[in-house]
């Protein structure tokens, strides 16, 4: 009875304190590196580990050994059920819960609400195994239990032990890219201008906010009429789509065109992904480099398949300058707002380490539980912020910083790419300003008083007003310096979020998900005088190239295809797909699409009947 008990309490401190953490952080392994003070992500593998030591082994051991023999016995046949109830959670029904942050906050939590097949099977699942346990127990079968527990535990070693390594490998490569990306560029309140523009060339700036909602706009303008005047010139698209509801089908449209949509990519179906992927990251910039601009990248998104500091594939290119500047200018705002508390260095690291036990919990209990667990993201921790002010400033810092950040420069042309998470850190910030706070009082915003608007809305709405209200500060300063004319500025997205927004609110069916495929569109050109104005023209975020080389002496061609950008633009319907965000499982030639979720779309995006969703004949046909 001891060896069954023992073997169960392992069992389930493996799959608690080791299998379930390593899985996690294995799915993302840079997410979780140099996050608050922790470096290596393994340190939250062993976090977690000595919790469950605690929970799983030691005060059950101790407990066992204090009992009677009778007592001892049942405690056998409990240990035995628990563990395999939480395998059967685990690996049988882990649910399909959307895209988690790395502080384990779900994008769509409405998802951990269970059906009722999520309900109730695991409960008869977990019913047969009592019956075969105690059947077993009382015909002293219980070696077939003891064997069976003993594979359970070397499978979950196994299992574990496999996940650690993937994590180490991962950070072992990304902290080398991280130190070479760093040389020269010393985290300090010394802030350098880096962002060349030149005074008296032409300058094409990109600045990709991920995740900016687009229907926000009119809304966000309305609540702050100042930055009509900001964004004088400036075209707004709002009947603008994606072809990719996830950045790594949403971004290469952006950077290359029309031939890096989904329905492109997976038509060259002898390439692996991650080649398409970083030949459009070096479309626009080798094209403008080869005309002789000077080219700075910052940020590009998913360089190489890495979620940051992976720019190996321009080092090809001496002439294209590549940095980072997320996390940079983090330590520097918060010296200059040092009156506002609660975001030390070992906040964000805390929050993980203390919620990631929870997280294990979650995934081992019964589906049905599982919402009741999460809590709105607080996992009944309940002294601790759902917020992840910290991330959120690691790249609203840089915004803020915009005009301190920028090189007036001579005697060159000048592209310049800038992408940015401000928009993708959705966070209550400190109303009527918009600023972020450790402890915000003031949430008030548009959408809270209607309820169609959930509080991810409300959170989304919040970024994407601290994020337009930075950028204005931003255009009157390129005003005030004299090199706003001669730029042409393009503020775009990947995507958009499953979340309900003000250009569907009459959709009947496809309100949230349609929200995900509207993207952020604006265009300022040359010279352009005229006020702020809106167009209805259909767009795609795969216009984007051809819109930064419209009229200007470049070549219109890609360098890697040598077809012509503007020979490719084809848009009377556009598939827009849902598939994996992370390039770990996007490792093959192809794009695997969720055509749950996917549509084809045309003209106008406003009409419920022009979305079409896709049948999954339709997308093998393409």
């Amino acid at each position: 009875m001891f060896t069954l008990f023992l073997l169960s309490c392992i069992g389930l401190w493996l799959l608690c304190g080791i299998v379930n953490p390593s899985n996690l952080i294995a799915s993302s392994p840079i997410e979780f590196s140099f996050s608050g003070v922790v470096e290596n992500p393994l340190e939250y593998v062993r976090q977690a580990s000595f919790v469950f030591f605690g929970i799983c082994i030691f005060w059950p051991v101790l407990i066992y050994s204090l009992s009677t023999r009778s007592i001892r016995s049942l405690f056998a046949f409990l240990a035995s059920l628990i563990v395999l109830s939480a395998t059967i959670n685990l690996f049988i029904f882990p649910g399909d819960y959307g895209v988690l942050s790395k502080i384990l906050l779900f994008d769509e939590p409405a998802k951990l609400i269970a059906n009722f097949y999520q309900s109730i099977l695991p409960l008869i699942m977990t019913g047969l195994c009592l019956f075969v346990i105690a059947i077993a127990l009382r015909k002293e079968k219980d070696k077939v239990l003891t064997a069976f527990l003993t594979i359970l535990v070397l499978s979950s070693a196994v299992n574990g032990i496999y996940s650690m390594l993937r994590i180490q490998k991962a950070f072992s490569v990304h902290a080398a890219n991280v130190h070479q990306n760093s040389l020269g560029i010393a985290r300090s309140n010394d802030i350098k201008p880096v962002i060349p523009l030149s005074r008296d060339g032409r300058n094409v700036v990109i600045l990709f906010l991920d995740r900016a909602i687009n229907s926000y706009l009119p809304v966000i303008f309305n609540q702050f009429p100042e930055l009509e005047t900001q964004f004088s010139g400036f075209k707004y698209f709002p009947n603008t789509v994606t072809p990719g509801r996830v950045t790594l089908t949403g971004a290469p449209p952006i950077l290359g065109g029309y031939e890096y949509t989904p329905d492109a990519m997976n038509a060259r179906d002898t390439e692996k992904l991650v080649d398409k992927h970083n030949e459009a990251l070096l479309v626009l910039p080798r094209i403008f480099s080869d005309a002789g601009y000077q080219v700075s990248i910052f940020d590009p998104p998913l360089s190489n398949y890495k979620w940051s500091n992976d720019f190996s594939i321009f080092r090809k290119y001496p002439s294209i300058h590549v940095q980072r500047l997320t996390g940079l200018y983090s330590s520097a705002y918060k010296v200059e707002h040092q009156q506002i508390e609660a975001w030390g260095p070992a906040y964000e690291s805390r929050l993980i380490s203390r919620r990631i036990p929870m997280f294990s919990f979650l995934k081992i209990v019964f589906p049905i539980l599982r919402n009741l667990l999460y809590y709105e993201g607080s996992y009944f921790l309940m002294d601790e912020n759902t917020q992840n002010i910290n991330s959120f400033i690691d790249s609203y810092s840089v915004l803020h910083y915009l005009p301190r950040l920028t090189n007036i420069v001579t005697g060159s042309d000048s592209y310049v790419f800038i992408a940015n998470d401000t928009t993708h850190e959705p966070v209550f910030l400190q109303a009527p300003s918009y600023e972020p706070d450790g402890n915000v009082t003031n949430t008030s915003n548009p959408l809270r008083d209607d309820s169609f608007y959930s509080e991810l809305s409300q959170t989304h709405y919040h970024v994407n007003v601290a994020a337009l209200r930075k950028i204005g500060v931003w255009l009157e300063y390129l005003k005030n310096e004299g090199i706003y004319d001669n730029t042409r500025i393009i503020i775009v997205a990947d995507h958009g979020a499953v979340i309900p927004v003000p250009a569907f609110k009459n959709f009947k069916q496809y309100a949230s998900i349609s929200a995900a495929y509207n993207p952020l569109l604006l265009v300022k050109d040359f010279g352009v005088t005229e006020a702020f104005s809106m167009n209805d023209n259909f767009m795609t975020n795969a216009d984007v190239p051809t819109v930064a080389i419209q009229g200007l002496p470049v070549s219109t061609l890609n360098p890697f295809t040598g077809k012509d950008l503007f020979s490719v633009v084809d848009k009377t319907l556009i598939n827009c797909y849902n598939s994996s965000y992370n390039p770990d499982e996007n490792r093959g030639n192809i794009f695997l699409f969720d055509v749950s979720s996917s549509f084809s779309v045309r003209d106008s995006i406003f009409k419920e009947s022009n979305w079409t969703p896709l049948s999954s004949q339709s997308v093998k046909e393409r």
